[in-house]
């Protein structure tokens, strides 16, 4: 592959995860509005995901476009038809986790993939199923650091783990990339 993958994102797990299927990138940070009127989660994650790509491919030189991939993905939770983004202080870590403490719930990352001939866009869905967990559980983990920049207020691969008792779908969709779709989404553009 002779082009330049840009990934679209700061988040240092997108960043390991991308580094499973292309050795070398750049990283720009998109801008993009975050917020979305859709309801539908797997539209809501694709229409991130989008706005993610397009905002960085305007912010690039039309000559340097051709020689460029895009990469941008956008992971949210999903639980009763509600979103949770990444929680603004405790409170806002402290409601969402008790809303996930003993039920499932999906997490959904939409990726858009592009280049200067096209644009794929795709979601990935996991079913996450937590423990029960008392407010002093609860608050003990919101004291870490983790909940703070993670779609639903936790890292499945962090101290949130002892609270997973078993995922439906794709791990690495949950921690923020689903890698196995977006490699045969890359093949279509050539990787090998």
């Amino acid at each position: 592959m002779d082009k330049t993958v840009i990934l679209c994102s700061g988040s240092p797990r997108r960043q390991e995860l991308l580094k499973l299927l292309v050795p070398e990138f750049e990283i720009i940070k998109s801008e993009a509005d975050e917020t979305c009127a859709c309801t539908d989660a797997e539209q809501f994650a694709q229409e991130l995901s989008k706005r993610k790509a397009n905002a960085v491919w305007g912010r690039l030189p039309g000559q340097r476009q051709k020689d460029i991939i895009l990469i941008s993905a956008d992971t949210s939770v999903w639980v009763d038809g509600r979103e949770f983004g990444k929680p603004a202080d405790r409170q806002e870590a402290f409601a969402m986790i008790s809303r996930l403490a003993g039920r499932t719930h999906a997490v959904i990352t939409g990726v858009t993939v592009r280049d200067e001939k096209r644009q794929v866009s795709f979601s990935e869905k996991t079913i996450v199923c937590v423990l029960p967990m008392s407010e002093k559980e609860i608050r003990n983990y919101i004291c870490s650091r983790e909940p703070y920049d993670k779609a639903g207020g936790y890292a499945i691969q962090g101290r949130f783990s002892r609270y997973i008792t078993g995922i439906e779908g794709d791990y690495f969709n949950v921690v923020g990339l689903p890698v196995s779709h977006l490699w045969q989404v890359l093949k279509t553009f050539g990787f090998e």
